[in-house]
């Protein structure tokens, strides 16, 4: 039941969140003084919940250009502007 109560508390939150997104993006007035104590406190919490940063190592990209296969078109460069 504990685990039900947390999934819709996150779904609450997740729906605020989109909510205040579309405010925004729409120009809606937001109080950025309580969005900056929200955030500060949701690190807190992500802070003492021992949540650590994991560094990923991934591959780098691909530095040479992309040849065509057989039967496609040749790639031709843009003009400039």
């Amino acid at each position: 039941m504990d685990a039900l109560a947390e999934a819709n508390y996150a779904a609450q939150e997740v729906d605020s969140a989109i909510r205040i997104g579309g405010d925004v993006a729409l120009g809606v007035d937001v109080d950025e003084e309580g969005l900056e104590d929200e955030w500060r406190t949701l690190v807190q919490d992500i802070g003492t919940d021992g949540i650590t940063t994991q560094t990923l190592d991934l591959p780098s990209a691909p530095t040479t250009s992309v040849r065509t296969g057989p039967g496609e078109p040749e790639k031709q460069q843009l003009p400039s502007l």
